[in-house]
C-alpha cells in the first residue's frame, strides 16, 4: 500500500481475505514520523512524544534510500520538555513535546488536535476512523489464537493503520483497548504501540 490508500486488502497466511483496513480514512503519510518511530512532527521545531521514550537525543525524517547521494540530517534534541501536571492541567505525565536544534526541513509537521477532550473522538459517527502511525512492539498470531511470537520490539519497523477502540477518554487522555489479534470495528487488524 501506499500513502493514501483507501480499502487496503488484508489476508491470513492461508491467502484468504479477511477484512479491508482503512475503509473510511486514507493511509497516514510516513513522513510525520521520526524514521525510528518514536516521535511525531508537530512544528517547525518540536516533536511529541511519550516521556518514558527518554533513551533517544536525536531524530531524523525520510525514507530510506539507495541512492548513494542520500544525506539525512539528525535534528539533535536541545530541551525534552516533559510534561508536569498540576492543577490548572491535569494532563496525563507520560507526554513531552521536545525541542529540537534546528528547524525541520525534511518534512512537514502533522496538525495537532485543537480539542483536548478525549471522550470527543469516541463518536464514530463524527469519526469513523481512528489512525495510528509510529513503532512498537511487533508480534503475530498462530493459528491455536491462543500465544504469539515476538518479532521485534520498538523502533525495528514502522506501523501505521487502524487502532484499538476508545475504552474511555478525559481531558487530555484516550484509553484504546483490545486485543491486536482481533478485528475490531476499525477493521481486521488494529495496530498498538507498546
Amino acid at each position: 500500500f501506499a500513502v493514501g490508500a483507501k480499502d487496503i486488502e488484508v489476508y491470513n497466511k492461508k491467502g484468504e481475505l479477511v477484512g479491508k483496513s482503512m475503509t473510511k480514512a486514507p493511509m497516514i503519510d510516513f513522513s510525520v514520523v521520526s524514521r525510528n518511530g518514536v516521535a511525531a512532527l508537530v512544528g517547525d521545531q518540536y516533536i511529541v512524544s511519550v516521556a518514558h521514550n527518554g533513551g533517544y537525543n536525536n531524530v531524523d525524517f525520510g525514507a530510506e534510500g539507495s541512492n548513494p547521494d542520500q544525506h539525512r540530517f539528525s535534528y539533535q534534541i536541545v530541551k525534552r520538555n516533559n510534561y508536569k501536571p498540576d492543577n490548572s492541567h491535569p494532563y496525563n505525565g507520560d507526554y513531552h513535546m521536545p525541542r529540537l536544534h534546528k528547524f525541520v526541513t525534511d518534512a512537514e509537521p502533522v496538525e495537532m488536535t485543537g480539542d483536548m477532550r478525549g471522550n470527543t473522538y469516541s463518536d464514530k459517527e463524527k469519526y469513523p476512523e481512528r489512525v495510528r502511525i509510529g513503532s512498537g512492539h511487533h508480534y503475530w498470531r498462530y493459528d491455536d489464537d491462543d500465544k504469539h511470537g515476538d518479532l521485534s520490539y520498538s523502533g525495528a519497523w514502522l506501523i501505521g493503520g487502524n487502532t484499538h477502540m476508545q475504552g474511555w477518554g478525559n481531558n487530555g487522555v484516550v484509553s484504546l483497548s483490545g486485543d491486536v489479534r482481533h478485528a475490531n470495528d476499525y477493521g481486521p487488524m488494529p495496530i498498538a504501540g507498546a
